[in-house]
C-alpha cells in the first residue's frame, strides 16, 4: 500500500518533531531546576549571614574604657613627678612657665590641625574642578560637539 497522502512522512515529522520538544523541555527542566537551585544557594548564604550578625556581640567599650582610665592615672601620675622634679631643680616659678609652654604648644597643634583641613579641602576642590573637566573633555571626545 503506498502513502499517497503522505501520512506515513507526516508521522515520522510529527515523531522526530516530538522527540526534539521533549529534548527541549528537558533542558528547560535542567535551566529552570539549576536557576532555582541557585536561588535556594543564595538564600541558605543570607540565612547564614542573618545567624552570625544575630549572634551576641560583646559590648568592648568598658574595656576600652578601662585602658584609657589607666592611661590617664599613669599620665597624671608621671605629670606630678615631673612637677616635683621641675620644682626642685628649678624653682616653683618653673613649672607654671612649663605650664604656659604645654598651653601654647596646644594652641599651635590646633592651629596646624585647622590648616591642615583648609589645605585638604582646597586640594578637594582642585580635584572636584580636575574632575569636572575631564568630564566635559571626555563628552566632547565622545560626541562631539552636535
Amino acid at each position: 500500500m503506498s502513502d499517497q497522502y503522505g501520512i506515513n512522512e507526516g508521522v515520522k515529522t510529527l515523531t522526530s518533531s516530538l522527540d526534539a520538544a521533549r529534548v527541549s523541555a528537558k533542558s528547560i527542566t535542567k535551566s529552570i531546576e539549576a536557576v532555582q537551585q541557585d536561588g535556594a544557594d543564595v538564600a541558605q548564604q543570607r540565612a547564614a549571614e542573618r545567624r552570625k550578625a544575630q549572634q551576641y556581640q560583646p559590648d568592648t567599650t568598658v574595656v576600652k574604657a578601662l585602658k584609657e582610665y589607666e592611661l590617664v592615672q599613669e599620665v597624671k601620675k608621671l605629670e606630678l613627678r615631673m612637677k616635683a622634679e621641675v620644682v626642685s631643680k628649678y624653682g616653683p616659678k618653673a613649672w607654671d612657665d612649663v605650664l604656659v609652654i604645654k598651653q601654647r604648644l596646644i594652641k599651635q597643634e590646633a592651629q596646624n590641625k585647622k590648616l591642615f583641613d583648609s589645605d585638604m579641602k582646597a586640594v578637594r576642590r582642585v580635584q572636584l574642578y580636575c574632575f569636572l573637566v575631564a568630564a566635559v573633555v571626555s563628552y566632547l571626545i565622545v560626541w562631539g560637539d552636535k
